[in-house]
Order: C-alpha cells, then structure tokens, then sequence
C-alpha cells in the first residue's frame, strides 16, 4: 500500500513541467490517475452497487467491501448476489469499473 507520504514524495520531486506540460493543461477538466506500485502485484476491488432506492438487502451489505482481485471468496455477479443484479466491482480508491475480464 502507498502511503501518503510517498505520494507527497513524489510529487515534490516532479518538477511543475512534468505535472503540467503546458498551462493550459492546469485549467483542463481534473483526470483520473491510478498509482500502479511494482511491488503490490494483487489488486483490491470494491464491489459496488448503484446506490439507488433499488438496491436490494444482499447487495446492499456488500457494498463497498474490498477483496483482492484473485480471491475465491469474492461474490462473483449474479451468481452470488441474485438475477438482473446491477452491482459491479471497481478498483480500489477508484472509479474505474474492473472489466468482467479480469474477474
């Protein structure tokens, strides 16, 4: 896991050109970034629900809990949850929806 005062560490050490290769681009629409660290190779997932009035009680109890990417006990989507379930998972910290692929 990367703390925060590694990413501060990085930051300061890039000079504003890096960040920012024009100026224009520090008035641009934010980007989403994911820090990929060599040495944490298992990714954390987050099942999500829509958040929505729908949402039905499993899901609900399940939502926002982290798993590791290759974990068997991970719920898998609709096997686990119910028919028509309109959960998804997305990277940790993120929200960047994991494609079914790598499920």
């Amino acid at each position: 896991m990367v703390t925060l005062e590694q990413i501060i560490a990085i930051i300061d050490d890039n000079p504003i050109g890096l960040v920012f290769p024009d100026i224009q681009s520090a008035f641009e629409e934010p980007k989403e970034v994911r820090i990929v660290v060599a040495d944490d190779l298992e990714e954390d997932v987050e099942f999500t629900t829509e958040n929505d009035s729908r949402v039905c009680p499993i899901c609900e109890d399940l939502d926002r809990d982290v798993y590791q990417i290759d974990d068997d006990l991970k719920p898998v989507i609709p096997d686990d949850t119910h028919p028509n379930c309109r959960c998804y998972y997305v990277y940790e910290g993120t929200n960047e929806e994991v494609p079914e692929s790598e499920l």
